[in-house]
């Protein structure tokens, strides 16, 4: 769809852009800042369109049950693994390439659930 959101770690925090310029939350008394986050966890899943209860039309949704690709930036670094989720009822089990568990630090993270089909880039 053309549209492009940019994370910039800055030494201490994640530092989100949308379209190339600084995207900031608003708060209730007016104040405002860019949104930043200590970590970002991205998990790929299936994209497909639900339909749900009550016929209000059909959504986009991504299925996240199974397994698939995971990436975890902390600190300046990435590492990419897998997720696996037996049911909705249980939480993601996040797996290395190289076997070990991949464990999200404390602080702050952002979970983005991303469709598998579009890629994700990072220098």
């Amino acid at each position: 769809d053309g549209h492009t959101v940019n994370w910039e770690w800055d030494g201490e925090t994640y530092l989100r852009f949308d379209q190339g310029a600084a995207h900031s939350w608003l708060g209730i008394d007016g104040d405002s800042d860019q949104i930043a986050f200590d970590t970002l966890v991205v998990i790929k899943g299936r994209f497909y369109l639900a339909a749900p209860p009550g016929g209000d039309g059909i959504l986009p949704s991504i299925d996240t049950v199974g397994s698939g690709d995971v990436l975890v930036f902390s600190q300046g670094k990435v590492v990419t693994g897998t997720w696996n989720r037996g049911s909705i009822e249980v939480p993601f089990q996040l797996v290395a390439e190289d076997g070990s568990e991949i464990r999200v630090p404390p602080g702050r993270p952002w979970i983005s659930v991303f469709p598998s089909s579009r890629d994700v880039t990072w220098e």
